[in-house]
């Protein structure tokens, strides 16, 4: 970033670029890619990464040209009690296997 000039009062510590690659790479409760390895690849807080992919931060514009935003696919909790009813049957069955 050096030479580089914007209007503004500071100069932010990514680009375009890393903005689109952090929205390309982000998965959800990932070690290698979740936001605390992005924020330590990239040098900002967790809470910079979060709102990068919540887009509070680096909005993204139609026609600009850079990564859309991630959908996140978060396990719903409908699908959460289902599953949770089926370890409890499990369970049953297992209890009246061994008495």
């Amino acid at each position: 970033m050096v030479g580089r000039r914007t209007n503004l009062k500071y100069e932010p510590k990514l680009t375009w670029e890393q903005v689109s690659a952090i929205r390309r790479d982000y998965r959800w409760h990932s070690r290698e890619a979740g936001c605390a390895a992005l924020a330590k690849r990239y040098g900002v807080s967790t809470n910079t990464i979060h709102k990068i992919i919540r887009g509070k931060v680096w909005r993204v514009r139609t026609g600009d040209g850079n990564q859309s935003l991630p959908q996140l696919r978060r396990p719903s909790w409908k699908a959460l009690a289902v599953v949770d009813q089926k370890i409890d049957g499990h369970l049953a069955a297992l209890m009246r296997l061994v008495q």
